[in-house]
């Protein structure tokens, strides 16, 4: 499996006219990981970015997030030296960004670079982290689609027997083939993707996470069972099927464009906010990438021999994260609702 993930984002305040748009460097990584051509948002209109894990997940909607916008906004607060006044008239985004904790042990304060700068009055802060993660063992490709939706979809995972592959995947809880959850383990031991089937409480991706890791609490008590070692387990003729995801989207944050605040003694105010967010998952491996930048302007188991085999279908909405496996919160976190970011089949 691959996934290479890019986000980009920019706020500019309190400079009327100007913004500045961050092109990514190239990059030098393998082919597999390369970014499909950038799209806006607007053109997947059943798609969504969230600033936080806090925000609510529109009905419907695939919903993303990682923490670039918040690791930046940091930053700034930093800089400014002085709490941020807020008030009813603030968005519900801006209130969120600015109360929004624990994304700070997500990532290491050396696995992101951070830059921060005055210029004209502009205080910029940029923050941009990368995740590499092959996986050991190239999974397979299936030959055939899976129905996700109304739409007929690519999919990665174990199509046949194949034990180095599936050494690569764990149960961390299986109630029935439309309530599971898997591990992917990258070659870097110290990173984990989980992928969820059939979680009820999902108006925000916090509280999708916060489930997730209350099934894994569940999934092991559970494991530790006789009878359940077999549902625990990656068996011989078990078949997982992961939809390919490609998308390179780009927007503008508009509920946080012209903002003023307060901090000590001057006002600020938000002037331009710019996301730019990619996924690639396949079956290569993982890349994850996050660049934020926020200029503000001072004026503002062992297998049974019979067992019945599963088939663990990622068919309907799930949930995806990426973290590190020391650490609850995650780098990045998706909600998969509908088939408009997943791959569509081709028999070519």
């Amino acid at each position: 499996m691959k996934a290479a993930l890019f986000i980009g984002l920019l706020l500019v305040v309190g400079f009327s006219g100007w913004y500045l748009l961050k092109k990514p460097a190239k990059s030098t990584d393998p082919e597999w990981s390369n970014l499909p051509a950038i799209l806006s948002l607007d053109q997947r209109p059943q798609s969504r970015f969230l600033p936080t894990p806090e925000n609510e997940i529109p009905a419907g909607k695939n919903a993303i997030y990682a923490p670039a916008l918040l690791f930046a906004w940091n930053k700034i607060r930093q800089m400014i030296q002085a709490p941020i006044e807020t008030n009813s008239r603030l968005s519900t985004d801006f209130l969120l960004i600015n109360n929004s904790r624990g994304f700070e042990k997500s990532l290491d304060s050396t696995e992101y670079s951070a830059n921060v700068s005055v210029e004209n009055g502009i205080i910029e802060a940029s923050v941009l982290f990368n995740k590499t993660l092959p996986f050991t063992t190239v999974m397979h490709r299936w030959t055939e689609s899976i129905r996700f939706g109304d739409s007929s979809i690519a999919v990665f995972g174990v199509d046949y027997p194949d034990q180095e592959v599936s050494d690569q995947l764990s149960v961390l809880y299986f109630k029935n083939e439309d309530l599971f959850m898997l591990r992917i383990q990258p070659k870097d031991s110290t990173s984990e993707i989980i992928l969820c089937k059939g979680m009820s409480k999902y108006n925000s991706l916090g509280n999708l996470q916060r489930e997730a890791d209350s099934l894994i609490r569940l999934g092991q008590e559970e494991s530790g069972i006789a009878s359940n070692r077999s549902l625990y387990s990656i068996n011989k003729d078990d078949r997982i099927g992961i939809p390919v995801i490609r998308f390179n989207l780009a927007t503008r944050y508009n509920s946080l464009l012209e903002q003023t605040f307060l901090a000590g003694n001057k006002t600020f105010t938000i002037k331009e906010a710019y996301q730019r967010t990619a996924l690639v998952l396949e079956e290569h491996g993982a890349v994850a990438e996050s660049e934020a930048l926020i200029a503000v302007d001072s004026a503002g188991a062992a297998v049974p021999e019979l067992i019945k085999p599963k088939t663990l279908l990622f068919n309907k909405p799930f949930f995806l994260m990426i973290r590190k496996k020391t650490i609850t919160a995650p780098y990045f976190m998706m909600w998969v609702n509908n088939a408009e970011l997943l791959t569509p089949y081709s028999s070519k």
